[in-house]
C-alpha cells in the first residue's frame, strides 16, 4: 500500500518561482511550483550581462537609457551621436562610458550585442541595415524605415 500523500506549505517568505501555462481554448491554466534547481538555473541565466549601445542622444534615446538601467543584467556601455557636445553631456548624464561620434565605430565593438537606434527618423534603415550586417540584434524606433524601397533594402 503506498503511504498517502502529504501536503507540506512552504514558509510565507519563500520565493519559488512558478511555471506554468494557459489554455486559450478552454481557459484552463496549469501551475506547478519549480524545483530548486530550475529555480537556480533561472536565477543564473539571468545574471547574463548585456551590453547595449545606443545610437542617438535626444529624448528618446534618454527614455532608453534610464529603461535600460532597470533591466537586470543589461549595461549601457556606448553611445554614438554626430554632436561632440550633446554626446559628451549625454554620456555623462547616463554614465555611459563609451562614446562615438560615427555610429559605425560603435557597431564595430564585439562586446556591443544589442544596438537602440533613437536617431532621426531618415536614418533609421541605414542604421538599421548597418547594425544587421555587424551582426547586432536591433531595436529601432519607429518608423523602421520611410518608404517601400527602405524596407526591401
Amino acid at each position: 500500500m503506498a503511504a498517502p500523500a502529504v501536503s507540506v506549505p512552504l514558509p510565507t517568505n519563500s520565493r519559488r518561482v512558478m511555471a506554468g501555462s494557459f489554455d486559450p481554448f478552454n481557459g484552463s491554466e496549469t501551475r506547478q511550483q519549480s524545483t530548486p534547481l530550475r529555480t537556480a538555473m533561472i536565477r543564473a541565466s539571468a545574471m547574463r550581462t548585456v551590453q547595449v549601445g545606443l545610437i542617438g542622444s535626444g529624448f528618446v534615446s534618454a527614455i532608453h537609457a534610464a529603461a535600460l538601467k532597470t533591466v537586470p543584467g543589461a549595461v549601457v556601455a556606448a553611445v554614438a551621436s554626430p554632436s561632440q557636445a550633446r554626446l559628451a553631456r549625454f554620456a555623462a548624464e547616463h554614465s555611459i562610458p563609451g562614446r562615438f561620434t560615427d555610429y559605425r565605430r560603435l557597431l564595430e565593438l564585439d562586446e556591443i550585442e544589442v544596438v537602440v537606434i533613437g536617431a532621426p527618423n531618415d536614418l533609421h534603415a541605414e542604421i538599421t541595415v548597418a547594425a544587421a550586417e555587424a551582426g547586432k540584434h536591433v531595436i529601432c524606433e519607429k518608423p523602421l524605415c520611410l518608404n517601400l524601397a527602405e524596407a526591401d533594402s
